[in-house]
């Protein structure tokens, strides 16, 4: 028999940004999701975003997150600080001024408290911004 993988009910976590204005260039950081009792593989990250007036077409928001390995203190990045590290994903805007969604799955988190930090790439608007996370497992029996 082939093996299935069996998916667990997700954990809606709270991001910390919601209905926050990040200005054009800028960071916005999130709230601590601790995941040292879950213990969560993976993380789906749903952007809404509006563009105060029309952005330029094809620039991004980047979603990075922040580890911390003690408990207490976090990975370089924050509202001021730019991350030194690759995003874990990029939302592609598409030059209007319309609400704007997209969903990222699959991403990979470790088993330690991190913060979402979202890093606006838009080079002429300011946007308003929420960001939904959900950590799951999944069962390969």
């Amino acid at each position: 028999m082939a093996n299935q993988v069996l998916w667990k009910a997700p954990t809606a976590r709270t991001s910390g940004i919601s209905a926050d204005t990040i200005a054009a260039g800028s960071n916005e950081i999130g709230s601590e999701i601790d995941n040292e009792v879950n213990l969560d593989r993976y993380m789906s990250a749903e952007l809404t975003w509006t563009c105060a007036t029309a952005s330029t077409e094809n620039e991004v928001m980047e979603l990075y997150i922040l580890y911390s390995l003690d408990g207490t203190n976090y990975e370089d990045g924050s509202d001021s600080v730019d991350p030194k590290k690759s995003p874990v994903a990029v939302f592609v805007d598409d030059g209007g001024t319309a609400v704007q969604k997209q969903t990222v799955n699959g991403i990979s988190i470790k088993p330690f408290a991190f913060k979402a930090l979202l890093k606006s790439e838009l080079t002429n608007s300011a946007a308003s911004v929420t960001l939904d996370i959900e950590t799951y497992n999944e069962e390969v029996q």
